[in-house]
């Protein structure tokens, strides 16, 4: 473990975070132009007017950078209650946004075909309809369901018939996910009575938000067989070592790069790869294989999915996609997964679940769907 997160090159994520962020920042401000630009030209809006609405706007849109940038850094009170309604604000702008842009496929329509519409009443009922959506979108995401499937693996040894399996994913613990939401995943987890829990990349947020205070809830997982985990991209951003360093402290098992065997059945983890250790996944999952066994693989996102099938993986549990999270960005995470973002589906011979994320990052609001905690019943 140690020597992976020794070897990361600490060089390369700043550069790839500011290249993310600046895209953001650009694609989230001209769509605040778009919305400002319909408000001011359906309600009429007088010159102060447009200067007062324009500069909200744009505090508005810059405003979840500089509180994500600071997360990295420190933590408080404070920032955790400015990240909050920074991204509850994006989460209802975003509703917002695709609210306005179907208004204005409804305004090239009716220029066609010439219907009397009242704007400012159309676009008033879009803005309560955004604000009705994202307090729904709130509920989702801080009460995931419980999803059961039945689950069958070949070959799988008869100890295993009828045991559970419980995945959780993309929890994103810190600045978006507080103690009072872990502990509720927890009871929810506990609940079930799991044999084996994994953990799917994503626990922990890419900024600090104090990690030592779920040390305990995260230790009071149950599952006879053990509780597995495997990293996501945010685990990178936030440091590999301060995230084995948190997790040492349970009785979590990191499963990075390594396999175990239980009862004849092999769970194989490989951690999210670093920008230089792209290209050797299919070389470190081919040194854990063992195809006399069923093979069970935990990877965080669903990407070389015909590789590990070819392979032979039986299953394959990732997360990362989150669904989407707001309503319609699911049929963007659809196009990139090609189909594979959500959900149980499959690729060759081998079974392929893809969990919507047990909680969720930035806004909290999920509209996609709801957040949900997976339990596998295997035959």
């Amino acid at each position: 473990m140690e020597d992976k997160s020794q070897n990361t090159d600490q060089t390369k994520f700043p550069i790839a975070f500011v290249l993310f962020l600046v895209a953001g920042l650009i694609i989230i401000l001209a769509a605040h132009f778009l919305v400002w630009f319909t408000l001011v030209k359906i309600f009429a809006l007088t010159v102060p007017a447009r200067i007062i609405l324009g500069l909200v706007f744009f505090i508005l849109a810059i405003s979840f950078f500089p509180v994500n940038a600071l997360a990295t850094y420190q933590a408080g009170r404070l920032l955790r209650v400015c990240y909050f309604l920074s991204g509850l604000w994006l989460g209802f702008f975003a509703t917002l946004f695709f609210s306005f842009v179907a208004l204005w496929i409804l305004y090239v329509v009716n220029f066609l075909v010439g219907m009397e519409i009242s704007w400012r009443l159309v676009t008033t009922f879009l803005v309560l309809l955004s604000a009705a959506v994202t307090l729904w979108g709130m509920f989702n995401a801080y009460h995931p369901r419980i999803r059961r499937h039945h689950l069958k693996i070949p070959k799988l040894p008869p100890d295993w018939r009828d045991k559970k399996i419980v995945q959780l994913s993309d929890l994103h613990l810190g600045l978006s996910n507080g103690a009072a939401f872990l502990k509720h995943v927890v009871k929810m987890t506990n609940r079930q009575k799991p044999d084996l829990i994994f953990i799917t990349g994503d626990l922990f947020d890419g900024g600090d938000g104090n990690l030592e205070t779920f040390v305990p809830l995260l230790d009071s997982l149950k599952a006879d067989q053990g509780v597995y985990f495997i990293t996501g991209n945010h685990e990178t951003y936030l440091g590999l070592e301060e995230v084995f360093a948190i997790l040492g402290k349970t009785k979590i098992q990191i499963l990075d790069d390594r396999a175990v065997e239980l009862s004849g059945l092999r769970i194989i983890g490989l951690g999210y790869p670093e920008l230089s250790q792209a290209e050797d996944m299919t070389n470190i999952l081919e040194k854990l294989l063992d195809n006399r066994q069923p093979q069970i693989l935990l990877f965080h996102s669903p990407i070389h999915l015909e590789e590990f099938s070819r392979l032979g993986i039986d299953v394959l549990f990732c997360g990362h996609t989150h669904q989407g999270q707001i309503f319609p960005l699911g049929l963007l995470t659809w196009a990139i997964f090609h189909g594979h973002d959500r959900g149980l589906s499959r690729v060759g011979k081998m079974r392929v679940y893809v969990s919507s994320g047990t909680g969720t990052w930035g806004p909290p609001v999920k509209t996609s769907g709801r957040t949900e905690i997976a339990v596998f019943k295997l035959g």
